[in-house]
């Protein structure tokens, strides 16, 4: 779902989201902070985990995508940007069903049911998709199962969450392209209950989570000789925010707790806290004038305070064009791969400090409803930045805190709904967006960089939705990438349905990479050339 998001770079291990990086603005694949329904998602063990959500994609409402530091708000790990995954409240009674199959053996199933029971709203959602290899090593299968209720207490509504998604599949060169039988599997379980109070004088709202993930990876599944590498991690936290609405202004408050630790057969056991609090004002001055400022501070006890300043202005030039900016503050504390690795490849430092960042953003957006379009531009300084570094190809990989890289550049989007304008029109949506960026690392000579220099230099995307004959719908994605010291490419995608009659009944097929381009997202991992599915999907 994220490839149709203009300006995020997803990197990809394979197809249906087996396991996947995620950059925006430039970051890696660590500075990226996911958000399911307000709570953070992060994997202390590392972020090639970040990405490992227990949510059926039909459970999910929208996706909020924010460009640009966001530590001000959310603490560590909101350095490139934040993803806000919302999902559907349970409501009613509904259902849906969809099924679909294709080449390499490909199937997958989804059973999602909304009720009322006990006086509460529930849903139940479970997902299995599986497929054979499209080339050695490469099968995989995954089930995801969730479940959500709404409850309406005499104090606060309550919503309760919980899920669990199980991974097994092929790893073919994921971590080195020595052995043709990695293979890995991965469990992630989450849980959440969130209240929030009714009224508009004091507002308050709260919630408790926890999220358990356990990897196991096997460098050679057909040896003996390689030990079964195995590392569990816990995330629990609670947080409670409240806000204040007055003619001058609005304030908002908040204090957080976490706590990460690891049982790892090769990091060992490690854990470590964190407290914050922040605040946040915003005020209207005038009709045409927005102001936001905020502070958000971290503590750690290994590494002291991180205080994320942050401020934004916005103006309303004309009815339908504004003028914005920003600037802030953002960190990352390093994860316990960065911290505890060691391998004869690759060494972590357990001296590491937290990276740090400003960014800076100047755009201008204009929207009308039929027709919108936006320019950005942008500017990260970062300081101490973590990369894996190496002084030649026979060294092994090192993690390091590197001396200050700067990324900037530039973003244009454009959307249109034509059929929003009134009269008859085939074309439903169109969207263009393209992504600039370069960067500059003042590091020492002499020095490989394994993921911070490694980036898209060009990126552009167009999604064009529209009616074909035979009340048939047609969605095509193609995009275009140019990675620094890698290959450029182009991708297309697309989707044809068609509705039967009135109902929630739709039969589709779905292709992708339509033009069998080799290529890789991940150096030394190869993704699929064409592939054709097709299906059925039933709402009631």
């Amino acid at each position: 779902l994220l490839e149709y998001a203009a300006g995020v770079d997803i990197r990809r291990r394979g197809p249906e989201g087996i396991q996947a990086d995620m950059s925006i603005r430039g970051s890696t694949f660590e500075q990226v902070l996911v958000l399911v329904d307000g709570v953070k998602m992060s994997d202390p063990q590392t972020g090639h985990h970040t990405m490992d959500i227990p949510v059926v994609l039909s459970d999910i409402d929208r996706v909020e995508v924010l460009h640009g530091q966001g530590s001000s708000v959310h603490g560590p790990n909101a350095f490139g940007g934040v993803v806000h995954i919302i999902t559907k409240k349970p409501e009613g009674r509904s259902g849906r069903v969809e099924a679909s199959v294709g080449e390499n053996s490909f199937s997958s199933g989804t059973l999602s049911a909304s009720f009322p029971a006990g006086g509460a709203s529930h849903r139940v959602s479970l997902q299995r998709t599986e497929s054979g290899p499209y080339q050695h090593n490469t099968e995989f299968d995954i089930s995801t199962v969730s479940y959500q209720s709404g409850i309406e207490t005499r104090l606060l509504p309550v919503r309760v969450s919980i899920g669990h998604m199980d991974k097994k599949f092929g790893a073919d060169s994921f971590f080195s392209n020595l052995f043709s039988e990695e293979w890995e599997a991965t469990e992630t379980t989450t849980a959440m209950v969130r209240g929030e109070t009714a009224g508009d004088e004091l507002p308050a709202a709260g919630a408790v989570y926890w999220r358990r993930h356990r990897d196991t990876f096997i460098l050679d599944r057909t040896s003996t000789e390689f030990p079964v590498n195995t590392h569990t991690t816990h995330l629990y936290g609670g947080e409670l925010s409240s806000s204040l609405e007055r003619p001058w202004g609005a304030i908002a408050s908040g204090a957080e707790i976490a706590e990460e630790s690891i049982d790892s057969s090769n990091l060992g056991k490690h854990s470590r806290s964190r407290g914050a609090l922040f605040l946040e004002y915003r005020s209207i001055p005038t009709n045409a004038l927005l102001l936001n400022v905020g502070m958000r501070g971290d503590y750690y006890e290994e590494w002291d305070w991180e205080v994320s300043p942050g401020a934004a202005l916005a103006y309303q030039v004309g009815p339908s064009l504004k003028l914005r900016g920003s600037v802030g503050r953002s960190f990352r504390v390093p994860t316990y791969t960065e911290l505890f690795y060691e391998t004869a490849a690759n060494k972590g430092n357990p001296d590491l400090v937290p990276e740090k960042a400003w960014s800076y953003e100047l755009g201008l957006d204009h929207g009308d409803g039929a027709f919108s379009w936006g320019a950005t531009l942008f500017r990260r300084e970062g300081e101490e930045l973590i990369d894996w570094v190496r002084e030649g190809s026979d060294a092994p990989w090192e993690a390091r805190n590197i001396s200050d890289v700067d990324s900037q550049g530039l973003e244009l989007m454009f959307s249109a709904r034509p059929d929003h304008v009134g009269g008859s029109c085939p074309v439903s949506f169109l969207s263009v967006g393209y992504t600039y960026l370069d960067q500059d690392s003042h590091r020492g000579g002499g020095l490989e960089s394994k993921y911070v220099m490694d980036y898209l230099r060009h990126q552009a995307m167009a999604v064009l939705s529209h009616d074909v004959p035979l009340r048939l719908g047609l969605t095509w994605r193609l995009s275009y990438s140019d990675r620094v010291g890698g290959d450029s490419y182009f991708l297309l995608d697309a989707r044809l349905a068609r509705k039967l009659g009135d109902g929630g009944t739709e039969l589709f097929l779905l292709g992708t990479n339509l033009l069998d381009t080799s290529y890789e997202e991940i150096a030394g991992v190869s993704m699929p050339g064409r592939w054709l599915s097709a299906g059925v999907s039933v709402e009631f």
